[in-house]
């Protein structure tokens, strides 16, 4: 035990005073209406954590005792009273619950969690329970079994609320441990768990879960300069039951002080820490929380300090050594404990002590002549309130932004961690812990760490990665610019790029170093390069990356670096260099980018020309025309062994005979792949193909073909262009009948002729053949003596031809007379024109005075009408409107409304004489020209009986949008 306490240590500092104690009521609102206004005024003047202010209530005897809980106090007078007082119920403060004088003198009270249920133990060794019931009579009930004993310590256990019991384990003045059971009947059940060793008082007792299933409990029982710790599975009953023959755990303190206290403080995500104040001090420490491998009897507490009190004439929290009690030294008589302080209370003073430091940070006398001696505090557990009295006043400590200072408090115990969580989100503070945190780890040589932490600050770069740079290792620095580069925002590109530039060549000289050195260290640096330049691909400048890789020779990484990227120009530019055409075609395939085909194309194809245009044909989308070029460039004799097929050849007829291409470039390369390898048969039929649909370029190919002396390709060329004469001619060259079939292609019979003529010509005069001439123009329909007669010489015996010339002079003269007849039946048929014509002008029609418009009814000779040889009349406006509306096609209509506006403006110049003679005639003869088309588009045929009536058999009787008429005809 001795060595234990030999490991704690204090720090001091100077007391901090406060003077005003101001005064406030009971009113829960007021109060937290002031400690907000308080808060912001500590915040703004930087106030003392804790102010004292004393409540407002007069008491009407000295104060005895006085316990808080659930925002309820209770006071036990000197007098022999008790008052309660709710302190949310502003209409009724004060509540007696014991105003007879007569019943025993109280020793000590306990209240429950609730606030409701409270044990009284008097003088007497009389032991009550009282329960406060708000809307009947308050309850009192007396505990018979504890007769003799003093109950100086309670344990409440939450209300069960299936079987609406209230219980509590009691511990008395004996030693003795009860567990008391108070039923929904009234009943108070109690039950002898444990005896403590030589039977002292026990001034304190604690239990607590340490699972949620509440099977798994820590009981702490603590005596006047004693601690006994108790862990047990099952219930709290049955824990004792495994001490009865095995002693439990203990810590015991020198001192025999008639007093102690045991306080749990219980916080959400943090240990619970229990505190023990004694004659030595406080004990302090966390409940442990695994409790896996707990075993009976051992400790079940840990982090255990212990805090000396100070001497009396000193102003220091602060003893260095330990052996017997020093007769100057006061023990303090309460205590409160808050998340990060100790309150402790001696009869004159208060102070506020940190858990963390051990500084006094608070210190307040108490005036005894006004205020009597200090009793000690209540600590409302519930709302976290305390209560400060004295033997005639009552006070409020408020608690206020209690950890503004426990980053610092922290940083100064070098505990970095706690003290960055405490720094919450301020970043001054955050930047004074990670500075000092650097500071710390660089001195005792922990460089990666401190490059880690410093990477956090705020310090220039510069000035951070000279001091890094003095190492020897370049890891620190590679840590802390991967750490500093995480906090700098995206928009500070130059300084990414910066850094990450910086860091490509960390990253490139480990993996140079380490090749030939550590096979394994140099996989791992090569995955940490890869995931680094994954995820800084956009903090690169690619230029100066390649360059980077290059001048080390890092192929590989260049080219995993140009795939993330999606710069395969780069990749494929290295494996070509490289002369690896395979890779190079194996990156192509997957390219969604055609550019770097189309780039690339006219270098591979070069090199092997097979694996080139089998990539091609893989991707789908891909423009052949775009390959012309490297088409271009094809050599046959790179061609791999064994494959003697023109592979260009081969690919235009892939794309235009398979994939459908009909683009003329394409299908003109190919005319001159065949021309040039003399595939004339291939030619041939492409130049004339089945269904007679042609894409190529008629000229350009002729172009080719005749610059290789294609002569019959070139032929069909002609021929198909129209250019019958020429194509004969080229076909002469080499074969008549190919000639004649061109001859026969011809629709013109005037040229058709003439073509049959140069072919007998060419017989006659090249081939020296004149009677064959003559034998090949009498099996040409058509062809008569004239056109023989140019083919004989001037001087010449045409005995042979005689038949021939009188065969011919008898079919001239049947033309003659068949023309003859043609004559002379023309002749009669104008004649019988010429009768008709004279018939029509004479032919008039009567129209009777009253005859009516057949459109709109009423009688002709109000306006000018028209009336046909059927005697059907109409007026012409009428029969205009009808012609527009129903019978005209559109064009139609836009004509008659041009021609009556060109009417109109002809009729204001002749009207107003302002034209010549000339012009006058030239005017009126265009008038009369636009009134015969108007009248020929309205008045061609009768409406009601001619040709035009065929037109509204397609149009509807009623119109669909006459709702009306349509109505009309329904059933």
């Amino acid at each position: 035990m001795h060595s234990l306490i030999d490991d704690f240590y204090s720090e001091t500092t100077k007391v901090s005073e406060i003077s005003n104690v101001e005064q406030v009521g009971f009113n829960d609102q007021n109060e937290d209406e002031s400690d907000s206004n308080k808060e912001e005024e500590i915040e703004k003047f930087n106030k003392p954590v804790f102010l004292l202010q004393q409540v407002s209530y007069s008491s009407p005897s000295k104060l005895r005792h006085v316990f808080a809980s659930n925002d309820c106090l209770v006071l036990a007078l000197q007098n022999n009273k008790i008052l309660r007082i709710v302190l949310s119920d502003t209409d009724n403060l004060e509540d007696i619950i014991w105003t007879n004088e007569n019943q025993p003198c109280i020793y000590k009270l306990f209240l429950s969690p609730n606030g409701r249920l409270m044990i009284i133990s008097s003088l007497t060794r009389e032991c009550y329970i009282h329960k406060y019931m708000k809307k009947s009579k308050n309850q009192l009930m007396k505990i018979e079994k504890l007769q003799d004993e003093y109950i100086t310590s309670v344990c409440w256990e939450i209300k069960n609320q299936k079987t609406q019991r209230e219980s509590a384990l009691i511990g008395t003045n004996t030693g003795k441990i009860y567990f008391l059971d108070l039923k929904k009947n009234k009943k108070v059940s109690i039950k002898e768990l444990y005896q403590i060793p030589n039977s002292t008082p026990i001034h304190g007792i604690y239990f607590h879960p340490v699972d949620l299933k509440k099977t798994t409990w820590i009981l702490l029982v603590t005596t006047n300069n004693t601690i006994f710790q108790f862990f047990g599975v099952s219930t709290i009953q049955n824990i004792f039951e495994n001490y009865f023959n095995t002693p439990p755990r203990f810590v015991e303190f020198p001192g025999n002080s008639r007093a102690s206290e045991l306080h749990i403080r219980n916080r959400e995500n943090f240990n619970s820490t229990f505190c023990f104040l004694n004659e030595s001090g406080i004990f302090n420490g966390d409940l442990i929380t695994n409790v896996k491998n707990l075993k009976i009897g051992n400790q079940v507490i840990t982090n255990e300090k212990l805090f000396y009190f100070p001497t009396v004439n000193s102003e220091l929290f602060d003893i260095t050594s330990y052996g017997t009690i020093d007769e100057t030294i006061v023990p303090a008589i309460s205590m409160v404990k808050t998340d990060y302080h100790f309150l402790l209370a001696w009869e004159e003073k208060i102070l506020a002590i940190s858990s963390l430091t051990n500084q006094i940070i608070f210190q307040k006398n108490i005036d005894l002549e006004k205020h009597g001696k200090i009793k000690g505090f209540a600590h409302d557990k519930i709302t976290d309130k305390i209560w400060l009295y004295t033997e005639k006043s009552i006070f409020t400590i408020s608690c206020i932004k209690e950890d503004r200072d426990v980053w610092k408090m922290y940083l100064k115990k070098g505990d970095f961690q706690n003290a960055l969580y405490y720094c919450q989100n301020d970043n001054k503070q955050r930047e004074e812990v990670h500075q000092t945190y650097a500071k710390h780890l660089f001195n005792k040589k922990l460089y990666n760490e401190a490059a880690t932490i410093l990477a956090k600050t705020d310090l220039p770069l510069e000035d951070v990665t000279l001091k890094l740079l003095q190492l020897e290792s370049e890891e620190p620095l590679k840590i802390y610019l991967l750490n500093k580069i995480d906090n700098i925002p995206e928009k500070n590109k130059n300084e990414l790029t910066l850094i990450s530039m910086w860091l490509l060549e960390l990253y490139v000289s480990e993996l140079h170093t380490l090749e030939k050195i550590d096979k394994l260290k140099y996989k791992q640096a090569k995955n940490r390069f890869k995931n680094f330049v994954l995820d800084r691909k956009n903090d690169l400048n690619s230029k100066t990356t390649f360059s980077i890789l290059l001048s080390y020779n890092r192929f590989s990484e260049m080219v995993y670096y140009a795939s993330i990227i999606d710069n395969y120009e780069q990749i494929l530019s290295y494996y070509i260099r490289q002369g690896n055409v395979t890779q190079a075609l194996e990156v192509l395939r997957k390219q969604k980018d055609l550019e770097l085909i189309y780039r690339f194309s006219p270098i591979l194809i070069v090199v092997d020309p097979f694996q080139t245009i089998k990539t091609w044909k893989l991707i789908a989308t891909i423009d052949p025309v775009r390959l012309l070029p490297s088409l271009m460039r094809y050599q046959i004799t790179k061609n791999p062994k064994g494959i003697k097929t023109n592979l260009a050849i081969q690919y235009l007829e892939y794309c235009i005979f398979v994939k459908g291409n009909k683009d003329s470039n394409l299908h003109n390369y190919l005319i001159t792949q065949y021309v040039e390898n003399d595939e004339d048969k291939k030619l041939l039929e492409f130049l004339n193909p089945i269904n007679k649909i042609i894409f190529y370029n008629p000229k350009y190919a002729l172009r080719v073909c005749m610059m290789q002396k294609k002569i019959e390709p070139s032929v069909y060329l002609y021929s198909e262009m129209g250019l019958f004469e020429q194509a004969i001619k080229l076909a002469l060259t080499i074969d008549i009948e190919l000639a004649r079939i061109q001859a026969e292609k011809s629709t013109n019979p005037q040229q058709k002729k003439k073509l049959w003529l140069i072919i007998a010509q060419h017989i006659a005069t090249k081939k020296k053949d004149l009677i064959g001439a003559i034998h090949f123009l009498q099996q040409i329909e058509d062809i008569e003596l004239d056109s023989f007669l140019p083919l004989f010489p001037n001087f010449d015996c045409i005995d042979e031809f005689k038949n021939d010339i009188t065969t011919s002079l008898s079919s001239f003269q049947k033309k003659i007379n068949k023309l003859k007849k043609a004559m002379e039946s023309d002749n009669t048929s104008s004649e019988i024109m010429r009768d008709e014509l004279n018939t029509l002008r004479k032919r008039f029609v009567l129209v009777q005075s009253d005859q009516k418009c057949l459109i709109c009814g009423k009688p002709l000779k109000n306006s000018n009408y028209y009336i046909f040889t059927c005697k059907h009349a109409f007026h012409t406006i009428c029969l205009e409107n009808e012609m527009c509306a129903n019978l005209l096609p559109k064009f139609k209509i836009k004509r008659i409304i041009a021609l009556k506006k060109l009417k109109k403006e002809i009729q204001e110049k002749i009207e107003n004489r302002s034209v010549n003679p000339n012009q006058l005639l030239l005017l009126q003869n265009q008038l009369s020209s636009y009134q015969i088309e108007l009248e020929s588009l309205i008045a061609s045929d009768c409406i009601l009986c001619g040709r035009l009536v065929s037109v509204l058999v397609e149009k509807p009787l009623i119109e669909s949008n006459n709702t009306n008429k349509l109505d009309s005809w329904k059933l």
